[in-house]
């Protein structure tokens, strides 16, 4: 039986918190329905949106402005789609 040293304890601890911007989105989005997920349960909270901008806030993504940056050219791309579909219907 192998033990567990508080570091790793420590490092599984935050492996399943949310980053500093996750943590942000899932208060705001759908108004914090999905703000009690852990980030291995993110995938499978059935909105894929959320497990989208879950993903873009990840721990690659270390600051204020990259966090902006990956939700504004998210939300132009969505723009871009709405506007295609709005010309077709």
């Amino acid at each position: 039986m192998s033990t567990i040293t508080k570091v790793e304890r420590r490092e599984r601890s935050r492996e399943l918190k949310p980053t500093q911007w996750q943590a942000l989105a899932q208060a705001a989005y759908c108004g914090g329905d999905f703000a009690h997920l852990k980030r291995e349960q993110f995938n499978d909270a059935g909105d894929t949106l959320f497990s989208f901008i879950m993903s873009e806030l990840d721990e690659d993504c270390p600051d204020f402005s990259c966090a902006m940056g990956r939700l504004e050219a998210a939300r132009d791309q969505i723009d871009g789609v709405i506007t295609a579909l709005l010309r077709k219907g």
